[in-house]
């Protein structure tokens, strides 16, 4: 794969000639063709769908559909069961919302990996402290991670009790950039127990599909794959939405109030989570980044990011100081998806980072949004996170300059 070619496709490097951007699991640059989706629909297109019979309404909605019906194909779902939403963390709290007042019972448990982002692991303590306050109490167990960063399934399974109901677990780490091989879960799941999957650093890295991982449950964020911010999918499994009362509604196609039965209904779950006025261009903006991302092939894509990878953990591993967390630097096979974490003895991360922007090195330093990220115990780190744009010579750049400061500290 050219990636240097690609990169001509992002109008940010054209601004940004000298830039060297590791932070796409932040978010990602946006290519021209995505950019120019916005600029249209802000210009030519600006309406309302679902709320008039107009032209520029009735477009809109079918185009939405239309975008529904590629984000189903792009990952392996019906467009019942697809909802558009704002982002991930919007996502995670409407599902984990809904779970918690009509699914979950008192006395009931929840698996999850403390070390998970935030906007994951937060939404359901939250949601545990609310219950409570209620009279409901349900059980938040944390499960362990093996050292090459990956969630540690038998750890989930010896946890697992007949009182479990979900198991809250990350496909791609944010920090540690390893796959967590969710479809090893399918025997629970076949137990009735709902698998809950952040796909946030997966989509757009690697083939996604909630049938094959065995999801019950999955949300993304668009801006990491090319998208728009303020593009969010989350997918429900049919057969658990009848279930699920939605806790969001209100204007839109998806619920009424009615007369009959004097309560709210609705179409589906996941329709009734599109209430007001949604995010249209970010949610357009999903078409082009697909169509982008299937241009290349997600089997290019992972070749690429593994192969980048490599570069870094060998190159990493030459520099005195630099010390690995859990990640590719421990597995027993070369690869990876495009994402590294390292630490300099001796060095503070932030520093690291300022110094590498005075040489246009972009990268994240920090705890990266952990949900124990005030845990003093903690030291910060760097992360490098990779994409399709990025080259040898973007790492080369990097590692050099990564080289000289390990030698003489800020």
């Amino acid at each position: 794969m050219n990636a240097g070619k690609i990169k001509e496709s992002f109008p940010f490097f054209t601004a940004h000639p000298s830039m060297v951007y590791l932070d796409n699991s932040a978010t990602t640059q946006k290519p021209q063709a995505v950019i120019d989706v916005l600029n249209k629909y802000i210009v030519e297109e600006n309406a309302n769908a679902g709320r008039s019979s107009y032209t520029l309404s009735s477009r809109l909605s079918r185009r939405i559909e239309k975008v529904r019906e590629k984000v189903a194909d792009f990952i392996g779902a019906e467009t019942s069961e697809v909802a558009f939403t704002a982002g991930a963390t919007d996502s995670f709290h409407k599902a984990i919302l809904s779970l918690g007042f009509s699914y979950l019972k008192d006395g009931d448990e929840v698996l999850y990996a403390l070390d998970d982002h935030k906007s994951f692991v937060s939404a359901w303590f939250q949601l545990r402290d609310t219950l409570a306050r209620n009279g409901t109490r349900i059980t938040l167990i944390p499960y362990s991670r093996r050292q090459n960063g990956d969630a540690d399934i038998e750890d989930i399974h010896r946890k697992t009790t007949l009182q479990t109901k979900i198991i809250a677990i990350t496909h791609l780490h944010n920090t540690y950039g390893a796959d967590s091989d969710v479809h090893l879960l399918k025997d629970l799941r076949e137990k009735g127990i709902i698998v809950f999957v952040d796909a946030t650093q997966s989509i757009g890295h690697m083939k996604v599909d909630v049938k094959e991982l065995g999801a019950d449950i999955m949300a993304f964020s668009g801006h990491k794959m090319f998208a728009s911010p303020g593009s969010g999918v989350l997918f429900v499994d049919k057969e658990l939405q009848t279930k699920l009362i939605p806790l969001f509604v209100g204007g839109g196609e998806g619920s009424w109030v009615s007369a009959a039965s004097s309560k709210v209904e609705f179409v589906n779950f996941c329709r009734a989570l599109e209430s007001g006025t949604l995010n249209y261009p970010a949610i357009l903006s999903l078409d082009p980044a697909i169509s982008f991302i299937n241009m290349i092939g997600l089997d290019e894509i992972e070749a690429h990011l593994g192969s980048l990878t490599v570069q870094l953990i060998q190159g990493l591993g030459k520099i005195p100081g630099v010390v690995f967390p859990p990640g590719p630097k421990y597995w027993t096979c070369l690869g990876g998806y495009g994402i590294v974490a390292f630490s300099v003895e001796g060095v503070n991360s932030a520093e690291i980072g300022y110094a590498l922007d005075q040489e246009n090195i972009m990268v994240r330093t920090g705890l990266f949004c952990r949900a124990d990220e005030k845990d003093t115990r903690i030291d910060g780190l760097i992360r490098v996170s990779v994409h399709i744009y990025n080259t040898e010579d973007d790492i080369k750049n990097f590692l050099s300059a990564i080289g000289r400061l390990a030698r003489n500290p800020c």
